[in-house]
């Protein structure tokens, strides 16, 4: 009898120190590889379609057999992300809305041109989002920025990106001259710098739904 309540307390405690090193549940939900993609600043929309699964928890994202460690904060299309992955080439970016964004860098030596660097980003839609889109495994073309085929019958669906806003907050192109000044962006959720201002959504094109 002993021996059983030892264990079931060392199993207790194993688990409370796993849940420990996970930190908080942020975010445990089905999401949707939508074919959306950057590839070195150009945007094109005929990546694969498919679900996939994320826990992100503080300390540690989740996917199949996937486990990567948190490593900082970034600024990407203005918004503020989390980051998770074990070196500078591959990694994932969670927003502050959710969605989740794949970041990788690679290069390709060629004859003339030498050897290039690439950055590519791909977008996950935050929950079953292939009724939205014509081909649920394929787009089709290439466009910038991103668009898809609609139809009448098909229900819109809210845009991942900008969570139907329409706009995505960001600072490019405009300097904020060294300021460390920040004020709060209601839209963003959260404190920005003073040059932060919004554009249309890339990949709505300002709807706010497919």
């Amino acid at each position: 009898m002993n021996r059983l309540v030892a264990l079931v307390m060392m199993i207790t405690f194993a688990t409370g120190i796993f849940a420990q090193n996970n930190g908080r549940l942020l975010y445990n939900d089905t999401y949707t590889s939508n074919g959306i993609y950057v590839l070195d600043g150009q945007w094109y929309n005929n990546g694969p379609r498919m679900l996939t699964s994320f826990q992100i928890y503080e300390n540690y994202l989740y996917s199949g057999n996937m486990t990567l460690p948190y490593r900082g904060n970034v600024t990407y299309m203005g918004y503020q992300c989390r980051c998770y992955g074990t070196n500078n080439d591959s990694y994932y970016m969670v927003a502050n809305n959710g969605v989740v964004m794949y970041y990788f860098s690679f290069t390709t030596t060629y004859p003339i041109m030498g050897t290039v660097r690439s950055t590519s980003v791909s977008f996950y839609d935050k929950g079953n989002t292939l009724g939205a889109y014509s081909n649920p495994n394929m787009g089709g073309g290439y466009t910038s920025p991103p668009t898809t085929t609609t139809t009448p019958t098909r229900t819109p669906r809210t845009c991942g990106l900008c969570n139907g806003r329409g706009t995505v907050g960001t600072d490019e192109g405009v300097s904020n001259y060294g300021s460390d000044k920040k004020k709060w962006c209601a839209d963003c959720r959260t404190y920005v710098y003073l040059n932060h201002y919004h554009k249309t959504c890339p990949s709505c094109n300002g709807r706010g739904k497919w």
